[in-house]
């Protein structure tokens, strides 16, 4: 089945890639999706990515990169004026020369002088999502962003940091509206909340803490493996390398509750997912939009037994008849859907 509105953000690293095949790749696939492309920027944190490539920048580098490297992918978009390329067969003239700039860019990281060779995406830009949350992360996200993925905090923690986030934007010169805030919510749904615990209980007794506790590892740069899976979870010095807003959101979930390694490692199996009812998942969401605590959600699962079903065919219904969620798409373009506004060319 084709489908008309899905966004299509795929996930590429500004640490582990290079500018102009980023700006190229991005804008075929805008191109091909007839304007439903997104960018989703990720630093990339975590050991294996270092091992895979060579090498591992540091934190605060690492951001440091990302916002030149945006620049850079931004500012090859931005060199080729919408009707630049007009094929032309009889008069042979496949572009014109006077509408497409070279971009000159010679920087800290990077020195690429363009122009694109293909032509301007349908968006402008796909839409841009990242997921920074650390001091650095929030700046550059607050700059370029359009989606901003962020951790399922509490309705006040949320709250501020929603607020947070629109005031960063507009400090940006932004507008706030332009910036979308999406908190993570990993669910496991049921018709009734009994089914649903049902569903989370069959999958915690299937699941294995030594696996839990090797995808911790890789989210809280520490290896969990020699302290007792039922004893406390121990204090952990902070990395440079990796995450520490990972790490924060984790080790201050187990001492907040008070968990276990082994309650902890099954929480990172399951991508701290709730059992909820499709009512209660309904009632959440709604709290989190009318209170300015969210502007949507990025919402995993933990099970393939029947979550998405129940969230398409009852939990969305409710928000369209509470008036939370919406009952038309707003265009055809990925941007268009969002209610954000296509960028123009900038002047080289």
């Amino acid at each position: 089945m084709a489908t008309q509105h899905i966004g299509l953000a795929l996930t590429a690293s500004t640490t582990y890639s290079e500018p102009f095949n980023i700006a190229r790749m991005f804008a075929s696939l805008d191109h091909l999706s007839g304007g439903r492309a997104g960018w989703n920027i990720v630093t990339s944190t975590g050991e294996a990515g270092a091992n895979f490539n060579g090498f591992q920048p540091g934190r605060d580098d690492r951001y440091k990169r990302a916002s030149e490297f945006y620049d850079v992918v931004a500012g090859l978009w931005d060199g080729l004026e919408d009707d630049a390329f007009l094929y032309d067969k009889a008069g042979g003239r496949f572009f014109d020369p006077e509408k497409i700039k070279s971009l000159n860019h010679k920087g800290e990281f990077y020195q690429v002088e363009g122009p694109l060779n293909i032509s301007r995406p349908p968006q402008g830009h796909p839409v841009i999502c990242q997921a920074g949350s650390s001091p650095a992360g929030l700046a550059f996200a607050t700059r370029v962003a359009e989606i901003l993925f962020t951790y399922g905090l509490d309705l006040e923690a949320s709250k501020a940091l929603y607020k947070e986030i629109k005031s960063m934007a507009a400090a940006n010169g932004r507008d706030p509206d332009h910036i979308k805030v999406l908190p993570s919510l990993g669910i496991v749904l049921g018709h009734t909340q009994e089914e649903a615990d049902a569903k989370l209980a069959q999958i915690d007794a299937l699941a294995d803490p030594q696996i839990g506790i090797e995808r911790l590892k890789g989210l809280i740069d520490y290896d969990l493996t020699p302290h007792d899976l039922d004893g406390p979870v121990p204090e952990i010095p902070e990395t440079q390398s990796w995450s520490k807003t990972m790490q924060d959101y984790y080790l201050g979930m187990a001492r907040e509750q008070n968990l276990t390694v082994r309650q902890l490692s099954m929480m990172a199996m399951r991508f701290d997912a709730v059992a909820m009812s499709a009512q209660a998942a309904a009632d959440h969401i709604e709290n989190y939009v009318v209170n300015e605590a969210a502007d949507g959600f990025n919402i995993s699962f933990a099970d393939a037994s029947g979550s998405l079903e129940i969230l398409v065919d009852e939990v969305v219904p409710e928000l369209q008849r509470r008036g939370v969620f919406r009952q038309d798409y707003q265009g055809t373009s990925f941007r268009e859907d969002l209610g954000i506004p296509r960028p123009l060319a900038r002047p080289q």
